[in-house]
């Protein structure tokens, strides 16, 4: 899995979540981390709170996320 993979898997479940969280789940320093909750924030896929260092999906990312999730479990079956 790759480490943006892994951040959105920590972040869908909709929830502020702090970079050391995102570290801990994909195993990349800080300044990784830091680098991809700025891409993401740039083109609207999470919320940024640059005081707190803490991201969570906008609603929009998170109902695609959702949705695919939905979809994917139901191949399955």
């Amino acid at each position: 899995m790759s480490a943006i993979d892994e951040i959105f898997e920590l972040l869908e479940d909709g929830r502020w979540h702090d970079i050391k969280e995102a570290m801990a789940k994909s195993n990349l320093q800080e300044f990784k981390v830091e680098m991809i909750y700025g891409f993401l924030a740039e083109y609207a896929f999470i919320d940024f709170n640059n005081e707190q260092k803490k991201a969570k999906l906008t609603p929009t990312t998170l109902k695609f996320i959702r949705e695919i999730r939905r979809i994917e479990k139901g191949r399955r079956s």
